[in-house]
């Protein structure tokens, strides 16, 4: 069965079978919801402000909430359609990521880019148990009241701890007919190598910018500019930014609807009471959890 409880089996044995195991579910289920409203409320702004940027419309609450209504239409239909619209739309999602990723690498820097990519690398594997470990306990960097541990290396594990309760399950359900090592060893190469990639490219080409003194980005937040705005007036420097806006609105929308097609086919999964061997929760089961993935962001936004 496709649910944590399941999961909790060799520990708990036949305990998972009553009131324990539904429980563990229910926190699962609760868990799930709330690494999906961080999600959106912290990515939706950029792309709220991309918009902005190409129509010359002024952000609002409602341009916000239209964008998460057809994220919701988007992942909604892939997920009627089952594993094979899930499919299609991560396809399409894999093609824009990277298309954006060859206009930053071969409309920026390129060799600062690689180089400074590689020694990341090596930085990170010299420092990587200090680094993960340094909880600053005199408070000393940041705002000197809470450092940056605290809004960055903690926040960062806890988030991705939360999205635990729903990550290997949807891969173990599109990995059939493969075995254990098979996907186990493709997880763990394709998803870092596609996050490495996107923070040496994306990531050195914004230090760049703001070494070379193009973009000031550091100054722009400390005067108040938000993160989105300043993730643009780095896309601004591009030779065809307009260009690679378009491909960041479209990628955004695909991506999260990528994700939560695959998310509400796991929490579907873990709320449904009986479910057969190679059976799919039912779509209007899939629909509801898909309407709540959409409920709770908005609900954030105007908190």
């Amino acid at each position: 069965r496709q649910r944590m409880s399941e999961a909790c089996r060799p520990i708990l044995g036949k305990k998972v079978d009553g009131v324990l195991g539904k429980a563990i579910d229910l926190f699962a289920v609760v868990g799930l919801l709330a690494a999906t409203a961080t999600t959106f409320s912290l990515a939706t702004p950029l792309l709220s402000q991309a918009i902005c940027s190409l129509t010359g419309w002024n952000p609002s609450h409602f341009l916000t909430i239209g964008i998460l209504v057809l994220i919701a239409v988007v992942f909604t239909l892939a997920d009627i359609f089952g594993i094979k619209g899930i499919s299609k739309v991560a396809n399409i999602c894999v093609f824009l990521f990277f298309a954006l990723l060859a206009v930053f690498l071969f409309g920026g820097p390129a060799r600062y880019i690689i180089e400074t990519g590689v020694s990341a690398i090596g930085g990170v594997a010299d420092n990587f148990l200090e680094m993960s470990t340094w909880m600053d306990p005199l408070r000393l960097s940041g705002d000197g009241v809470t450092g940056f541990p605290q809004k960055g290396t903690i926040f960062y594990w806890a988030y991705w701890i939360s999205w635990a309760v729903a990550t290997p399950f949807f891969i173990g359900k599109i990995s059939e007919g493969r075995t254990i090592r098979q996907t186990i060893l493709g997880a763990y190469i394709s998803g870092i190598s596609a996050t490495f990639t996107a923070f040496i490219v994306f990531g050195n080409y914004g230090l760049y910018q703001q070494v070379t003194g193009k973009v000031d980005v550091a100054g722009q937040l400390a005067a108040g500019a938000t993160p989105a705005e300043a993730i643009l007036s780095v896309f601004e420097t591009l030779p065809i930014a307009k260009i690679a806006i378009v491909l960041l609105i479209l990628a955004m929308i695909a991506f999260y609807a990528s994700t939560f097609d695959a998310l509400t086919m796991v929490i579907a999964s873990y709320s449904v009471k009986n479910i057969k061997e190679g059976e799919e929760p039912s779509r209007k089961l899939r629909v509801f959890w898909s309407v709540v993935f959409i409920l709770l962001p908005i609900a954030l936004l105007f908190s």
